[in-house]
């Protein structure tokens, strides 16, 4: 992932005439992929999606150069992790993809059509899988937005990946793919966030019904007391 970052990065921005041509054909496939990875984690993180373009053409008037890009907007107002989610989900998904590309190159016998198709495609995530900036934009919007449900957030994220990692090292824990390990952190996520809830509520309804009426039922002796004596 990080060798994707990269290397679109430097290619965009240092290669110029016929070979950035070859840089954008090359990468159509990894925009619609981009593009529907963001869609796929909008649905599963419940964002509200605004408009989507899946791959658009442009052409630059000063220099003619000719380049692919998709977008899909998502309405404001979105938390911290719903927008770390969303902008790097081409980073995890379609590496996901990518190895499992890989695995058929690998372990299969292929005719030199599957083989072109897979190792063009191939190509194509690692060139278009870095987030944009409007992606990392999004992401830090989101936390100035509500900055202090951001850390609570990326609290509850850090606890969650940490009680992961402990039940993998000390019980030796193997899943059957990697998905299976994210899957566990986002259990233990809504686990500490809806576990805090609820002993947020429960202390709340205690004091209010307990330290509550024993408070009023003080202040009401204390009154009858001072109004005895006014009396």
């Amino acid at each position: 992932m990080a060798f994707s970052i990269i290397i679109s990065y430097i290619l965009r921005k240092y290669l110029s005439g016929p070979f950035l041509k070859i840089f954008h054909v090359l990468a159509v496939i990894g925009i619609v992929l981009h593009e529907l990875c963001h869609l796929l984690m909008c649905v599963i993180s419940r964002t509200t999606i605004g408009d989507i373009t899946l791959i658009k053409r442009i052409k630059s008037e000063k220099s003619e150069e000719v380049r692919y890009y998709g977008a899909v907007n998502v309405l404001p107002r979105i938390s911290f992790s719903q927008a770390v989610l969303v902008s790097l989900a081409p980073l995890y998904l379609s590496f996901w993809f990518f190895f499992f590309l890989l695995d058929i190159l690998i372990y299969n016998q292929v005719t030199a059509l599957v083989f072109f198709l897979c190792f063009f495609t191939m190509i194509s995530l690692v060139l278009s899988a870095a987030p944009s900036f409007e992606d990392l934009r999004m992401i830090s919007q989101a936390f100035q937005t509500n900055s202090t449900k951001s850390y609570y957030q990326m609290l509850l994220i850090f606890f969650s990946i940490l009680t992961t990692w402990l039940i993998v090292y000390l019980y030796s824990f193997q899943g059957f793919h990697e998905f299976f390990y994210y899957l566990i952190i986002a259990g233990f996520y809504f686990l500490y966030k809806y576990g805090f809830l609820i002993t947020k509520n429960i202390l709340r309804w205690i004091n209010h019904n307990w330290f509550g009426n024993r408070f009023r039922n003080h202040a009401k002796h204390h009154y009858k007391s001072y109004k005895e004596f006014v009396e």
